[in-house]
């Protein structure tokens, strides 16, 4: 019976470890011919040398189900080695030889490191107690895959890295202090005609690992919910991810993109956008963009309430319905003939004892100003305080108190 039972072990296991290794390999079918849509994924969690991660596995698993929902074809793989990884990318490479899809989409979820204007990517076996360990043996050049992936010749390459974690301190392997930040990932220095890349935070800077949507990294949460959306690009969707990216973080983690691509490129299309008539009225809009006290950022919480109260304003609506209100992230690129509405606020602080109470009074005045081209158009100045305990609640409510006169105003946009 021990003997029995010791061959079977030894069966299962054979059989287990055939699966394994069967997940890190495409096989040699070939994609059928029929196949417009191919995604290759990768999600590490498991680092043996370096930080372990909660969410890449999970990021893969959410992406797979709505890229086949989709339509396209997915290899989806985890937790691969140094040597596993470079083996399922050259895999998927000579899958591409098969069929020229219309779309290559890259996903890499796990730790990256941008160096000297090369990136790297992590497999779970890195090892590295110094910088330049990353330059000759320890990971995969994302340049390199760029380089290969673009000698295929597809119309639009998609690449998506939601892998600026933080690693830890590192140091030059000479023992040179680093003078430049080496967390987060590089730009790139060179064009790639016909690539997007998004990155899930500004350059230099670390994404966060903690789990949002129950499941998922904020930044791979905000990408699948607006992947699926119908008639909007693949800008607009990464313009989304990137505006709820930035909200839900509390405006810490910025993620960007680099876009080289010949077109944009629509995933879903209903049947009255599949083929528009001639006739249809261009879409106008009126851009919000709200910038922070005395600095050209952009205050995307500001400009999200502006945008709420010009809504919900009925002569607005009443006056310019064929207009369509929406956030900007900057003012650049904006058409001749929109209608921009730039808002600008200062906030003053002072002490306010109430009752022996050591209290925070805010006064803030927005001033909303109406331009179209050079054109001023309106200008609205509102005002309004606050009081709290706590310096930046105080400054929020007075901000809400001043936006909620919005509603009361009459705009005046002269066409």
């Amino acid at each position: 019976m021990i003997r029995y039972f010791k061959m079977f072990m030894c069966l299962f296991w054979l059989c287990t470890a055939s699966i394994i290794q069967a997940q890190k390999t495409m096989g040699v079918a070939a994609l059928s011919s029929a196949t417009k849509r191919v995604a290759f994924l990768i999600g590490n969690n498991n680092y043996t040398n370096v930080h372990p991660l909660k969410n890449p596995e999970r990021d893969v698993d959410a992406l797979q189900k709505v890229l086949e929902g989709l339509g396209f074809k997915v290899f989806a793989y985890k937790n691969c080695s140094l040597s596993e990884t470079q083996q399922v990318y050259s895999d998927f490479l000579k899958q591409l030889d098969h069929v020229k899809p219309e779309v290559a989409w890259v996903y890499f979820s796990g730790h990256g490191l941008g160096v000297n204007g090369v990136n790297y990517l992590l497999p779970t076996d890195t090892s590295i107690g110094c910088v330049e360990q990353l330059q000759s043996y320890e990971a995969v050049s994302l340049n390199s895959w760029i380089e290969d992936l673009l000698k295929k010749q597809i119309k639009h390459n998609f690449i998506f890295l939601d892998a600026c974690r933080d690693l830890g301190k590192l140091t030059h392997c000479s023992g040179a202090a680093i003078t430049g930040a080496v967390q987060g990932l590089s730009k790139p220095t060179e064009k790639y005609r016909g690539l997007l890349i998004a990155f899930a935070t500004t350059e230099g800077n670390t994404a966060d690992d903690s789990n949002f949507d129950k499941n998922n990294s904020l930044f791979t949460a905000e990408l699948i919910k607006y992947l699926p959306t119908p008639n909007i690009g693949i800008r607009q969707v990464l313009d989304l991810a990137k505006q709820g990216t930035y909200l839900r973080s509390g405006q810490t983690q910025d993620p960007k993109r680099w876009d080289d691509l010949v077109e944009d490129y629509v995933f879903v299309r209903t049947k009255s956008e599949a083929s528009p008539s001639p006739a249809a009225p261009i879409q106008k809009v009126i851009s919000v963009v709200a910038y922070k006290p005395n600095s050209s950022e952009v205050d995307m919480g500001l400009a999200k309430m502006t945008q709420q109260q010009l809504k919900v304003h009925e002569q607005l609506k009443a006056e310019y319905p064929d207009h369509d209100i929406r956030l900007q992230t900057n003012s650049k690129g904006l058409a001749a003939d929109e209608i921009v509405c730039t808002v600008r606020r200062q906030t003053e602080t002072s002490p306010n004892p109430v009752a022996g109470f050591n209290l925070i009074k805010a006064d803030t005045r927005l001033t909303l100003t109406f331009k179209k081209g050079q054109d001023l158009l309106d200008e609205i100045e509102l005002s309004e305080g606050g009081t709290d305990h706590q310096k930046n609640i105080a400054i929020q409510n007075s901000i809400e108190r001043a936006m909620e006169h919005l509603k009361n105003q009459t705009i005046n946009l002269k066409r």
